[in-house]
């Protein structure tokens, strides 16, 4: 069996992390922009990968936005390691606001592609 890396590109590290962290607060990408002092289409285009060197001090008031380290942001996204015995006991532990809700997280990744999920919640029926 052959051991294969595959590298991941760091705006596409990034992007993953801050559509991650941004849905587990809970945030728009207006929420992040603004708590972060920053314009919205800023994160639209870290979001989106374009912005390929966005620098220390944006990442930094990025990473204060969201309450995470730098670090965090610029982790390399790796395969999937079990979590330890008092991991797992920990996180069967920890309050709901620690987990990302799913619909939060498909929001935030509609968003983050430009695209809008439309609901015919409180719409009229139309008899055709």
């Amino acid at each position: 069996m052959t051991n294969t890396t595959q590298t991941v590109a760091p705006q596409e590290t990034l992007r993953a992390h801050l559509i991650s962290e941004r849905a587990r607060k809970r945030f728009s990408q207006a929420d992040l922009a603004d708590r972060a002092g920053i314009s919205r289409y800023t994160v639209v285009r870290l979001e989106s990968g374009v912005y390929a060197n966005p620098g220390l001090e944006l990442l930094g008031k990025l990473a204060r936005a969201l309450d995470v380290g730098v670090h965090e942001l610029l982790a390399p996204i790796g395969e999937f390691n079990m979590p330890s015995n008092e991991e797992l006991l920990r996180r069967a532990h920890a309050p709901a606001s620690e987990f990302v809700d799913a619909d939060a997280l498909l929001a935030a990744l509609d968003e983050a592609n430009g695209r809008r999920r439309y609901s015919n919640r409180g719409r009229r029926r139309v008899e055709r």
